[in-house]
């Protein structure tokens, strides 16, 4: 479960009363300024005995929050709607939250908040970076989190930020991230020296990056503003640490051009920004594909100014422009492979001899390959074992999203063929709306559709052959052609196999890979996209 950063109920919240309101009954203490925030000031009634708080509506991202506005009892405890306390309302109706999701911490002098997800054994999660502007300095440790990542990381978000560590340091209000004027935007690196706070966000970072659940090839920095130039500025002296970036109307340092050239960068800005130059952005953009990068992506927000953070962290993607959170947990210093599937891919009862096993072994340390098939699964939910088993409905498939791979590729059908009377109805339907999800999500992923391949003729699990030849693979392949995507026929290639298709397969079943045919889809698989060039 994740970690918590204060976490202090309302409810427990102890105040100093003088005796004389124990003994005289409370007086109503509003604290209620015209503008609605809270003041010194108070007002007395006598006819009730309750002494009320006024606590002000906290916005999103804060340490507490709710979202009315409402009085409580310092007393009691109890919560009112009104200043009066004659209509009272439950702690379920303020939507109040005591716990916020980071834990604030320090580390050599550098106040920082962190955010843990639920990790499992052996999983390795990416790591976000988050550099706040200047309106967020100080000393508090908290306020780093006002803006852009509380919109991301809070409960209930379905964000795929949800899913990583994320460090959120506060500079201090003396400090830069980067010593250079704001609004003259860019500068040149080797003209501003590495700022010493940023120096400590170096290091903490690559203490991060060494924790055994952080998947040090996803290391990724976010920032707006004076963070912006932050973001710009760390992967200009420390692009080996970070697999992407984000900087958020910032400026960057005119002469890293050639060293950023091939790295990946999704930016923003406002045109009427006045705070920091929309040129900051612009001219880095322009530079960067005069220099022939293909890994520059820039939204421009037209007529907007400054403070365009919380629309940008959520950007969702347009006809122009990916999905911010698809395009940057898509991107890996190692390029990701999702294997997705059945039992197949799975590997049934022999997990550890599965194609993806061996695809990983010889591909190397360039890749990573995750194996995320589910034993039964199936595209329509109508054969094998039913409903529940549909791809969709596994946890391999909520898996395959955290994973946010580069390259996908789908095999699926050959449980579908079980029950192909109703499945056939469907199948076609259901097999491009997966497609479709794993678009959406990650609009730069290349998706790879793999025929399911031949099974042996009255095979232990009752899988027909000449179904899954005669009516699932040619909508398999009319798939791939009608959405452009690239096909592995293994059908094909395993009917023409040399030494005969059933030593691919196990001889205790006939529908599961032997060893063998584990490691032929493997090579397959390595030399129909060329992974090794």
């Amino acid at each position: 479960m994740p970690f918590y950063l204060i976490g202090r109920n309302m409810k427990n919240r102890i105040y100093l009363l003088l005796p004389l309101l124990l003994l005289s009954g409370c007086n109503i203490n509003t604290g209620l300024s015209s503008s609605g925030g809270s003041t010194n000031s108070s007002v007395s009634s006598e006819h009730t005995s309750h002494s009320l708080k006024f606590i002000d509506k906290v916005e999103p991202g804060e340490v507490k929050e709710g979202h009315i506005a409402y009085y409580e009892c310092t007393v009691c405890k109890r919560l009112f709607l009104d200043q009066n306390g004659s209509k009272e309302i439950s702690e379920k109706d303020t939507v109040i939250k005591s716990k916020s999701l980071f834990v604030a911490k320090s580390e050599s002098g550098l106040n920082y908040c962190e955010y843990l997800p639920d990790i499992a054994d052996d999983e390795k999660v990416p790591l976000v970076l988050f550099l706040h502007g200047a309106g967020e300095r100080g000393n508090d440790n908290v306020s780093q989190l006002k803006n852009a990542i509380k919109e991301v990381v809070k409960p209930g978000s379905k964000s795929l930020f949800m899913d990583s560590v994320v460090l959120a340091p506060q500079c201090p209000s003396s400090s830069q991230w980067v010593d250079t004027p704001w609004e003259n935007g860019n500068y040149e690196s080797k003209k501003v020296q590495e700022s010493s706070v940023m120096k400590s966000v170096v290091s903490l970072v690559e203490k991060y990056r060494d924790y055994e659940y952080v998947d040090a090839n996803r290391v990724y920095v976010v920032g707006l503003s004076m963070g912006g130039f932050g973001a710009w500025d760390i992967i200009a002296r420390h692009k080996d640490i970070f697999a992407a970036a984000v900087p958020i109307c910032g400026g960057g340092p005119k002469d890293a051009i050639d060293l950023l050239k091939d790295f990946p960068i999704y930016t923003f800005h406002g045109t009427k920004d006045t705070s920091v130059p929309y040129s900051g952005t612009s001219e880095m953009v322009d530079l960067l594909k005069k220099a022939g990068s293909k890994e520059i992506e820039f939204v421009s927000y037209e007529n907007e100014g400054h403070g365009i953070w919380d629309k940008a962290i959520k950007h969702e993607g347009d006809k122009n422009s990916p999905s911010l959170e698809s395009w940057l947990f898509g991107k890996s210093r190692a390029k990701r492979i999702a294997c997705i599937g059945d039992s197949l891919t799975y590997g049934h009862a022999w997990h550890d001899e599965s194609y993806p096993v061996y695809l990983q072994s010889d591909l190397g340390y360039d890749y990573v390959v995750g194996n995320f098939g589910a034993n039964g699964a199936q595209i329509t939910g109508y054969g094998g074992l039913g409903e529940n088993f549909k791809y969709e409905k596994t946890g391999a498939y909520l898996d395959s999203i955290k994973f946010s791979p580069g390259i996908i590729l789908i095999m699926l059908g050959t449980n579908d063929a079980t029950g192909w009377d109703n499945a056939k109805n469907f199948y076609e339907a259901e097999f491009k709306k997966l497609i479709s999800n794993y678009q959406k999500k990650f609009a730069t992923s290349e998706i790879v559709i793999m025929t399911s391949p031949k099974t042996v003729d009255g095979n232990k699990f009752k899988i027909p052959n000449d179904t899954i030849k005669n009516e699932v693979n040619p909508i398999q392949r009319k798939i791939a052609k009608e959405l452009g995507l690239k096909l592995i026929d293994l059908r094909n290639e395993f009917e023409n196999y040399s030494k005969g298709y059933k030593t691919l397969l196990r001889d205790d079943d006939g529908v599961h890979l032997s060893i063998e045919g584990a490691k032929f889809v493997a090579n397959f698989i390595e030399k129909s996209l060329n992974l090794k060039a």
